[in-house]
């Protein structure tokens, strides 16, 4: 799709704004994060990686606040979430995960983000082992370890956590799990302390 001369063809991540008809999404072949009208009238280069350091991977917007957040990458260095204003200004770097092997480089594009709307917490998954729990400054509140397979998409509404699993090893089996927020294997993150628990109930 080419409009107004700009190729809109390598379109990776999606993120409608309900309050004002605004779509945002992540153009990876140009590297920028581009916002348009819902019907298609109007769109707008609202980041573009020369301004940035951090190319862009997975957006979620948190329209009320006028937030969006998003998962960047530094090639084989580090995994990254910023926040920016939906209007493309104020961008600041909230949270950085380094790299540290081999198997962390070859899958860095794989890391998710989304957004609990009701603890108002963004929950990053770094590809591999690890699911975060951050608040709205970067702070990580929580870490989660993951015993099963990494998966390809997640959500999170109220106390349930929302997964889809593709295993494109074999035959692109496709698996969808519900589990509670409420992790087994996780480390509870607090001023001043940390738990480490085979079973943790989570309160947020």
């Amino acid at each position: 799709l080419i409009l107004d001369g700009r190729d809109y063809t390598s379109i990776q991540s999606i993120a409608i704004d309900w309050l004002h008809r605004n779509i945002y999404f992540v153009n990876t072949r140009l590297q920028t994060i581009d916002v348009c009208r819902l019907n298609g009238s109007f769109c707008y280069i609202l980041l573009h990686q020369t301004i940035s350091d951090y190319l862009p991977q997975r957006i979620v917007l948190y329209p009320e606040k006028g937030l969006l957040f998003y998962t960047a990458i530094v090639k084989s260095r580090a995994h990254h979430i910023v926040r920016l204003g939906m209007d493309g200004t104020n961008l600041k770097l909230l949270f950085t995960l380094k790299t540290t092997n081999d198997v962390d480089n070859v899958n860095y594009l794989r890391p998710l983000l989304t957004f609990d709307r009701i603890a108002h917490h963004l929950y990053f998954y770094n590809g591999l082992e690890k699911i975060f729990t951050l608040n709205m400054h970067g702070d990580v509140l929580h870490i989660q370890y993951q015993a099963i397979q990494g998966f390809h998409s997640f959500k999170i509404f109220a106390d349930k956590m929302y997964k889809s699993f593709v295993d494109v090893h074999t035959s692109n089996l496709s698996d969808f799990r519900i589990n509670p927020k409420h992790a087994i294997g996780t480390t509870m993150l607090g001023p001043g302390f940390i738990f480490d628990l085979n079973r943790v109930v989570q309160t947020f």
